[in-house]
């Protein structure tokens, strides 16, 4: 099982309608629970709107890290 860090930057598996969250939206960790949860910022539109939902790790998969170096 994976696991984050605070600020860690994920991508959600699973949609969440309740939220306005699909699945492949990434989002931010702001806050963990014991037995592997964690809360998520997703930020939904251009217009600074954030929600925040509780996900299990298993629904979460790491942001890939992007090479800065030029080709």
């Amino acid at each position: 099982m994976t696991t984050f860090q605070l600020y860690d930057r994920v991508v959600s598996r699973v949609d969440l309608p309740d939220f306005g969250v699909k699945a492949g939206a990434i989002g931010t960790v702001v806050d963990y629970h014991p037995g592997g949860a964690f809360e998520v910022d997703f930020g939904l539109d251009g217009d600074g709107n954030i929600v925040t939902a509780g996900l299990d790790a298993d629904q979460l998969s790491p942001l890939p890290a992007v090479s800065t170096q030029a080709a």
